[in-house]
């Protein structure tokens, strides 16, 4: 005769059991995080990408009242794509602050923009920098990931711009913009690998 089984309430798990347990939860953990990650990259993607057609939308209203003219701020801080175009970083230097709050119809802009129309409406980034307008003073102009946006047009109105991320190439339009994304600062160029530029932030 078979002796009964009786289960014993005090039996624990086995270190066994305990580890494939374990083993699960980290598992299940990394993946939530993975997928977390990937949601809040793309999150900035998409919200740097408004910003960035934003931005070009702003040079283009702005030209279409000041009868056909972009801001002239090709002065200190601004460097040149190809002759008679222009290109600025948005970091807040002489030039980029100008034309970023020409563009916002600040006050101090009235020689841009005497009309004090509001052309571009950003975030105000002036507590943490870290994305936005610094209306505080600089106004620079940052993506989701802290750096300043890249501002490219057509001077000299002939409708084609180099293309700043690669020199063989000519675009044909009025403003590009781009932001750096995740980029690192010393691969961001000119020189980027095919997969490096992937990652930046177009508005073309």
């Amino acid at each position: 005769m078979k002796k009964p089984y009786y289960s014993n309430p005090n039996k624990g798990f086995t270190l066994v059991e305990l580890l494939v347990v374990i083993g699960i939860i980290a598992t299940l953990a990394a993946l939530g995080t993975g997928a977390a990650l990937k949601g809040v990259s793309r999150a900035h993607e998409m919200a740097s990408q408004s910003d960035i057609a934003s931005i070009a939308g702003a040079m283009e209203g702005y030209r279409a009242d000041y009868n056909g003219v972009y801001p002239d701020v090709a002065g200190s801080g601004a460097t040149f794509s190809v002759a008679g175009d222009s290109a600025i970083s948005l970091d807040g230097m002489a030039s980029a602050s100008a034309l970023v709050a020409a563009l916002v119809g600040d006050p101090s802009s009235a020689t841009l923009n005497p009309k004090q129309a509001k052309y571009l409406d950003a975030r105000d980034a002036s507590a943490d920098l870290s994305n936005g307008v610094d209306f505080g003073g600089t106004f620079s102009y940052n993506d989701r990931w802290g750096n300043p946006y890249e501002i490219y047009w057509d001077t000299n109105y002939d409708g084609k711009i180099a293309d700043p991320l690669d020199s063989t190439n000519v675009i044909q339009r009025g403003v590009l913009v781009i932001g750096q994304g995740t980029v690192d600062d010393s691969d961001f160029g000119a020189s980027m690998s095919s997969k490096e530029r992937l990652k930046v932030i177009k508005s073309w």
